[in-house]
């Protein structure tokens, strides 16, 4: 058989082969499974008109302050506090942070924070509460709908390098 009687013979199978396929109208299926949990509460994230502008997220669960360059005694940023120590300095600034109440009758909430990333050269606390890897306790009775004010404080050693300094603080709501 020549080249082209071959490839006109494949050619008349496909055709004739092409209509039986098409009217066996093939199918698929599938399943998509769903998983969802209800969260009792939103949180969000302000910038408190006594503190440092964050520098996104402001009205969202996801937001950051940035502190740009800090030092233990030249000028800081406006709205950013610093005490000196021995052996340390700590800048700080308050921000705020509102609980909204959602799928819960609870009337008040407990808040815990704690660090993404272990630090072990900076210290790193909400108000009075040093916040590390392991879930701290900031309050126990925060008031759904009000924004409260929560000060921010990271303490760094003399004996540190220079270097950036990131991290994440993971804040958690839970209906009492």
């Amino acid at each position: 058989m020549t080249y082209a009687l071959r490839t006109s013979l494949a050619g008349a199978v496909l055709l004739l082969i092409s209509p039986a396929l098409l009217a066996q109208k093939p199918s698929a299926s599938g399943s998509l499974t769903v998983s969802a949990s209800v969260e009792p509460s939103i949180l969000e994230f302000a910038s408190d008109n006594l503190g440092v502008m964050l520098a996104s997220g402001a009205g969202t669960n996801l937001a950051s302050i940035a502190f740009g360059h800090i030092n233990s005694f030249s000028s800081l940023p406006d709205y950013v506090s610093r005490t000196v120590a021995a052996n340390s300095f700590t800048v700080s600034t308050p921000v705020d942070i509102l609980v909204l109440s959602a799928n819960t009758t609870s009337g008040s909430y407990k808040l815990t924070a704690a660090l993404n990333l272990a630090d072990n050269v900076n210290g790193w606390n909400i108000d009075s509460t040093a916040i590390a890897t392991g879930a701290a306790t900031l309050t126990t009775t925060g008031q759904y709908g009000r924004a409260m004010m929560h000060t921010f404080k990271l303490t760094v050693p003399f004996s540190g390098t220079a270097a950036s300094i990131s991290n994440a603080i993971n804040f958690v709501p839970t209906a009492n």
